[in-house]
């Protein structure tokens, strides 16, 4: 049994290829790594041919198929999925969030937004929490890692 957690991304070379090229099986297995062993010759081929290509609509193609190959496959069955929140700043940047359930970025459709300072607040406020938010996370990551470490 493989137990495997893996991010997307905006490119499927991130975490699609590497969990499904045979050149990326390791001995023992290692975590982002084709754990699997799953070997397919015409799947690396596909992941070969799509590489180099610039045009979204042919990488697409080629990734419908290597999807085709696997779900018949089955290499691997995911037991579970999660999305984790997010959280952005809609005053910076919009179209970021473009799918219907909202929780997969959409790096290539993002667009950075200004807007007038007056009228979103100050950006005082936002940094003072920023850096209250930023402290109250590293002390809280020093008190887990000293609780962690050995008694001397």
């Amino acid at each position: 049994m493989i137990i495997e957690s893996y991010g997307q991304g905006p490119d499927p070379d991130l975490g699609v290829e590497r969990l499904y090229n045979s050149g990326n099986i390791q001995n023992p297995p290692a975590p982002f790594t084709n754990s699997s062993g799953y070997r397919n010759p015409e799947v690396d081929r596909l992941f070969d041919e799509q590489r180099p290509l610039n045009e979204l609509a042919k990488r697409k193609a080629v990734y419908d198929k290597i999807q085709e190959i696997l779900w018949r496959d089955m290499p691997v069955l995911p037991i579970y999925s999660y999305a984790p929140p997010n959280i952005y700043r809609s005053s910076v940047v919009e179209g970021l969030y473009d799918w219907a359930y909202g929780n997969h970025e959409n790096y290539m459709n993002a667009v950075r937004v200004i807007k007038d300072a007056s009228a979103t607040g100050s950006s005082r406020i936002w940094i003072g929490w920023t850096v209250a938010l930023a402290a109250v996370a590293a002390i809280g990551a020093w008190f887990a890692r000293a609780r962690r470490s050995p008694e001397t």
